[in-house]
């Protein structure tokens, strides 16, 4: 019976391959990472401004429609407020009674710690109530604009003195 001889040294792989296939397959995972770590900050951005532009679109039918919270006698409007230092907005019904003026707070929500928000010209600004537009100057337009800590990808919600949201 033959014996079969193998020669050892053809068998496996060579330091320099096991590198290049290490190499190659690290640059993959590498920019994969930074793509996909870009992705999750957009959406991220997208969803927080997404989250905004529901709340104030919210305010906005309720005012419109006139919908009073307890404890309000006259419904003046839904008021939104945006604190850009803080990193919060709220949202209060307006209303008043006898010469007097009150705030419900109707939401308050906090962004990210990676979102920068920014809002111009002015940070608080009123949906009033049964249809009136808002209290923003006649051609005038309210930007909160949503942004990435460092710059980068931003997205605007714009509203406008009619009471348009875009």
């Amino acid at each position: 019976m033959m014996k079969k001889v193998y020669d050892h040294r053809l068998v496996g792989y060579s330091l320099v391959e096991i590198l290049v296939v290490l190499t190659i397959t690290g640059a993959i995972f590498g920019l994969g990472y930074s793509g996909f770590r870009d992705f999750a900050r957009r959406q991220s951005i997208n969803s927080t401004a997404k989250t905004f532009k529901t709340d104030i679109k919210l305010a906005q039918e309720q005012a419109f429609s006139g919908k009073k919270v307890s404890g309000c006698v006259v419904l003046d409007g839904y008021k939104i407020f945006v604190d850009t230092s803080n990193s919060f907005y709220t949202i209060s019904a307006t209303c008043s009674s006898s010469g007097t003026t009150s705030d419900y707070e109707i939401k308050s929500k906090e962004f990210s710690e990676d979102v920068v928000v920014t809002i111009v010209p002015i940070n608080t600004f009123t949906f009033k109530s049964i249809g009136h537009g808002t209290d923003i100057t006649a051609g005038d337009t309210v930007v909160v604009t949503f942004a990435q800590k460092g710059g980068g990808y931003s997205v605007p919600v714009i509203v406008a003195a009619s009471g348009g949201i875009d």
